[in-house]
């Protein structure tokens, strides 16, 4: 009776195996493929964070430096701090340590707005004495609705940064002149619009910053543009070479 009933117990055990071994691999099939739909999920693909990914998109439109990036714009002959709400990134130059002779900036208050403004910081050593004339040029690219000369409604400071010296314009009207990011033919005019200029002077010759757009677009900046300009300083190797330079002009 024992003989017959052993190829019986013997196909049970095969039968068995079988299955086990079937639901193994159907195990392992489905692991595989929750693996690849989730890589296939937005923000996973190299092994991405999706909340980080949105969170970096929102913070570059929002104009929100990177915790990871660097806060300081190293210019020629300067060093600026940049705001914990200015962006990261420049719109164009700016790339790499520098220094960089101009950058453009592109500020966005809200995610939802739809007006931004331009600052671009600019050195041109051949204004150098030529302050005047670059504040007579910024004020006559401004008429007033009521026809009074924009002299009367512009806002002119001195600030002292250290060594640095900062000639502040703030100015609001219709602009005549073409502001940053437009056509060379694109010239008109542009109601309710704001500028926040300014001068940085320095032993290498001026840097010359503007920002420029809408009027709510421009002036919530404001603060934020004077703790930019108060944190300028001559770089190192400049601070040097001027004390070089003004050993030399006192020697016999």
């Amino acid at each position: 009776m024992t003989r017959l009933n052993l190829p019986i117990v013997v196909m049970g055990m095969l039968i068995s195996l079988c299955l086990l071994a079937s639901q193994v691999a159907c195990d392992r099939d489905k692991d595989q493929r929750d693996r690849d739909s989730a890589a296939d999920a937005p923000g996973q693909r190299r092994g991405i964070d999706p909340r980080r990914s949105k969170q970096d998109i929102a913070n570059r439109t929002r104009g929100t430096a990177s915790p990871a990036s660097s806060d300081r714009l190293q210019l020629d002959g300067i060093r600026l701090k940049l705001p914990s709400d200015w962006p990261s990134r420049t719109r164009s130059g700016g790339s790499g340590p520098g220094p960089h002779k101009r950058v453009t900036y592109e500020l966005r208050k809200a995610l939802e707005t739809t007006e931004s403004c331009t600052a671009v910081i600019a050195h041109l050593p051949d204004m150098k004495g030529k302050d005047q004339a670059n504040i007579d040029h910024w004020i006559e690219m401004f008429a007033q609705p009521d026809g009074r000369p924009s002299s009367e409604v512009a806002k002119l400071e001195t600030m002292n940064v250290g060594e640095i010296e900062i000639k502040l314009l703030v100015i609001s009207g219709t602009m005549t002149g073409r502001p940053e990011r437009t056509r060379a033919a694109d010239t008109a005019p542009r109601e309710d619009y704001r500028m926040i200029a300014a001068i940085i002077n320095h032993p290498k010759g001026p840097h010359l910053f503007k920002l420029t757009g809408p009027a709510k677009a421009v002036a919530p900046w404001e603060e934020s543009v004077r703790s930019l300009l108060s944190s300028a300083q001559i770089t190192a190797n400049d601070r040097q070479q001027r004390s070089e330079g003004n050993a030399e002009a006192e020697s016999p």
